[in-house]
């Protein structure tokens, strides 16, 4: 093998090395939520855990338990807990988008089959089917959605109380 041939070799790995290197670092910036719509409550702790260097807040009101959890970069987490533990809301605020496959839980297909259809705003998405509300706004500063199941929303809570 020839030195210029090395070189080449050389380079290209590196580059390889650096794009894998890059999407490791963004992965690991992102938020992980694991506690998705539906779920119960011990699904939670995985997200206290996954965010390592985050600071976790749990607030109990007289109908739901809020879980916030505020990432190093500052993206928040807030999923609400009805007093059956199951997750019945959830809302999120940071520059990236969090895992929505673990945070929609079983909704997540059907969030796919929405943004994949043509739409003309792809800075507003909202999505209303009979179980499953969804609301995502991008943008200057990042990402905004609030997510919640109607159905297991507890008595004397409303929409309203998600922030």
């Amino acid at each position: 093998m020839s030195q210029c041939e090395y070189r080449y070799l050389n380079t290209r790995h590196l580059r390889w090395l650096q794009g894998v290197s890059l999407a490791v670092v963004a992965l690991a910036i992102t938020l992980p939520a694991q506690a998705g719509l539906g779920e119960q409550q011990s699904s939670i702790q995985r997200d206290h855990v996954a965010i390592r260097g985050a600071t976790a807040k749990v607030t109990q009101t007289a109908h739901y338990t809020l879980h916030a959890v505020t990432s190093p970069t500052g993206a928040q987490l807030h999923e609400y807990v009805a007093p059956s533990g199951t997750v019945f809301a959830m809302t999120y605020s940071g520059r990236t988008l969090p895992n929505l496959k673990n945070i929609l839980g079983a909704h997540y297909a059907r969030y796919q089959q929405v943004i994949a259809a043509p739409h003309s705003n792809h800075h507003m998405l909202n999505i209303r089917d009979g179980n499953f509300v969804l609301y995502m706004r991008k943008t200057q500063r990042g990402f905004r959605v609030a997510a919640y199941e109607p159905t297991l929303i507890p008595q004397g809570a409303t929409p309203a109380d998600l922030n």
